[in-house]
């Protein structure tokens, strides 16, 4: 058992390099293990010392050696605060905290999942709205190689990714296009001519 701790012993010094990055990485392990088990212990109850007395040093910035003939001032006494925390107070490192993240917007369709039908008027407005939409993305680049993407309003694209509601269903040397919802829209690259 000697030779064989021995021969891994050498194994492990042998590189400086790697024994350095391996004392240090054990180091900072030990450091954060330490760090977790004194979060799990949270003090429950905080207080001051109410025995203690402030006192002011009176030679304070008198040179050494010399001393004042007046007596130190004599503060009045704070008065104490305690705080008691709360019992269950834990922190666990490791838990998911709902309330640290926005939840997704969604409308309110998909909370009932009852849609309201549309006028034939509401669905030519909501038509003209995706045009006008539409009309606000830029084709500006088509990157070809091995995984093809295109440039849309500064946004490096690939199909199936999503840009202002937007999908990118397909794209070419000089088009692209999108779709939202039913509609399909065909973005052209403007020429530099």
């Amino acid at each position: 058992m000697k030779t064989k701790l021995h021969r891994l012993w050498r194994q492990v010094t042998a590189d400086k390099k790697k024994f350095g990055i391996l004392c240090t990485m054990a180091a900072v392990g030990l450091l954060l293990w330490g760090r977790l088990i004194l979060l799990e212990e949270v003090p429950k109850i905080a207080t001051a010392d109410p025995n203690a007395q402030p006192q002011a040093d009176a030679s304070a910035g008198q040179p050494e050696g010399e001393s004042t003939p007046e007596a130190a001032p004599v503060l009045p006494p704070l008065p104490v605060v305690q705080a008691a925390l709360g019992e269950d107070l834990t922190l666990n490192l490791f838990a998911f905290r709902h309330n640290r993240y926005k939840p997704l917007p969604s409308d309110e369709s998909e909370r009932t999942g009852v849609q309201t039908p549309l006028t034939a008027d509401d669905k030519e407005e909501r038509k003209r709205e995706l045009v006008e939409m539409a009309r606000g993305l830029r084709l500006q680049s088509v990157i070809q190689g091995r995984t093809p993407a295109i440039v849309i309003n500064g946004e490096v694209l690939r199909v199936g990714d999503s840009i202002e509601g937007f999908e990118l269903v397909s794209f070419n040397d000089r088009s692209a296009k999108v779709t939202r919802e039913g509609l399909t829209f065909l973005l052209k690259m403007l020429s530099s001519e």
